[in-house]
């Protein structure tokens, strides 16, 4: 459990490699999954590892609720920060509508990214897959 809180993937192994082998379960299913994160972010552990856990939620909630057949991760750096995207083409929800009982997952990365002085939004409609973008700043 601890792993799953505080993953040692990232300090170890980088981001690109980290969220490579989060793909996995998805890629067991049959998802095609597409990975364009660069090696060279330069990246700072906790940019990393805050990336990491937005990765994890995202690809959590592709492989529990999605039924996806392609999911795409990137990765950028921009003038005044990072952005992670995580896109799939599955059958998405309404963002606006009232969560259900025990999904915090999302609202606890997009707490901690804010916290981290960024932010993530959430793209989804009904059949038209969902988007989840996180940014974080340079410092």
């Amino acid at each position: 459990m601890l792993t799953e809180v505080y993953p040692t993937e990232p300090d170890s192994h980088g981001l690109p490699a980290a969220v490579d082998r989060l793909a996995d379960r998805l890629r067991t299913r049959g998802v095609d999954v597409r990975i364009a994160v660069p090696d060279d972010l330069d990246l700072s552990r906790t940019t990393s590892t805050l990336l990491y856990r937005v990765a994890r939620e995202a690809l959590s909630n592709a492989t529990a609720h999605a039924q996806p057949s392609v999911v795409t991760i990137t990765a950028r750096r921009t003038d005044v920060g990072f952005v992670l995207e995580v896109a799939d083409d599955g059958v998405g929800f309404d963002p606006a509508a009232p969560r259900r009982d025990g999904h915090l997952g999302l609202q606890i990365v997009r707490d901690t990214v804010r916290e981290a002085g960024g932010q993530v939004t959430v793209r989804s409609a009904p059949g038209a897959g969902t988007t989840v973008a996180a940014s974080v700043p340079l410092t």
